[in-house]
């Protein structure tokens, strides 16, 4: 395993891989309690349905829900907490590879993740105001070798700030879910897991944008992403056909960030063996102001059409929902 910082507190070893090879020890980061963020966010979808989760803080706050909404109807049901952070409220694992177990208790209130013997398992359950009585619970089979997007990227603000990122997508997961009188389960989800540790810039944004589904009985990924830190060691740009890494460079994008509803955004890579052309459909924004966090994300869900050369074969879809998102943050 490779140190994310040295002893003095300096990120060494920045770079790519395909597995978590990173030990990040959060102890050597040199910097206070709250300038650190540290999340396990789940996405999957099936069909127009999201399904949503996460457990992390970011500066004082801890966050903790899980939502489950529709992109055509704009049905929207959720579960979910806010508090102050300490360290004593929330401990996360190091390694997403590895078998834990992360549960957080509150009045009213229980999330909990869990990965072991092959499996990954999110549960929650409570009392929303909005829906009453609610509890969820989605399996996610899971494969130890399944190759995966891992960066560590340095930051040019201070040689101290990093961001240590991975990126798993998972395919046939299962969704139990049910917020009040409203129920839905299904065993058709596929999506992405997003592990993140660091410590950034106050002002920063950052491009990001995944997608997983079959493609006539190809399994088919991508993570893309630029703008967030120093890319010069690696970008976190990469497909996964069958679950295997194939790793792209510089990706060119046309897009038009003051309409994400209005525009269609196109995106190839500088080999040319990666299109996209995604036609807007839903714009999940949000927004936090809270004291000295001003936050804004439009999480935007396309149709997407493209293709993929792999080894000289042409692989086309049509049709797969996908999503970009930007984000300007401030916290």
């Amino acid at each position: 395993m490779k140190e994310v910082v040295s002893g003095e507190g300096y990120v060494i070893n920045p770079g790519f891989s395909t597995s978590m090879d990173w030990n990040f020890d959060k102890s050597k980061v040199h910097t206070r309690e709250s300038r650190i963020k540290e999340w396990e966010f789940y996405q999957l979808l099936d069909g127009d349905w999201v399904f949503q989760a996460t457990v992390g803080h970011a500066s004082i706050f801890g966050s903790y829900s899980v939502r489950l909404f529709n992109l055509m109807t704009k049905e929207s049901y959720s579960l979910e907490r806010l508090e102050f952070h300490t360290a004593k409220n929330l401990t996360l694992q190091n390694n997403p590879d590895h078998d834990y177990k992360v549960e957080v208790k509150r009045k009213n209130f229980f999330i909990s993740y869990e990965l072991f013997e092959g499996k990954k398992i999110i549960r929650c359950k409570g009392i929303s105001k909005t829906h009453g009585e609610c509890e969820i619970e989605m399996l996610i089979p899971y494969d130890y070798d399944n190759e995966k997007m891992v960066i560590l990227t340095p930051f040019h603000e201070s040689k101290k700030m990093f961001f240590l990122n991975q990126k798993e997508n998972y395919y046939k997961a299962s969704l139990k879910a049910k917020f009040g009188n409203f129920s839905y389960s299904s065993d058709g989800f596929y999506g992405v897991m997003d592990f993140g540790r660091g410590y950034w810039p106050y002002h920063h944004e950052w491009y990001w944008g995944n997608a997983a589904f079959d493609n006539g009985g190809t399994e088919i990924a991508w993570n893309i992403g630029w703008g967030f830190g120093n890319l010069s060691c690696a970008t976190e740009n990469v497909v996964f056909i069958d679950r295997k890494a194939l790793k792209l460079g510089t990706l060119i994008a046309k897009i038009d960030i003051s309409r994400p509803m209005d525009s269609k955004v196109i995106i190839d890579d500088d080999r040319n063996i990666f299109h996209l052309e995604m036609e807007p459909i839903y714009d999940n924004v949000s927004k936090t102001h809270v004291l000295w966090i001003d936050n804004c994300c439009h999480q935007v869900f396309y149709s997407t059409c493209g293709y993929i050369i792999e080894g000289g074969k042409k692989i086309e879809f049509k049709d797969k929902i996908t999503f970009l998102e930007h984000a300007e943050n401030h916290w």
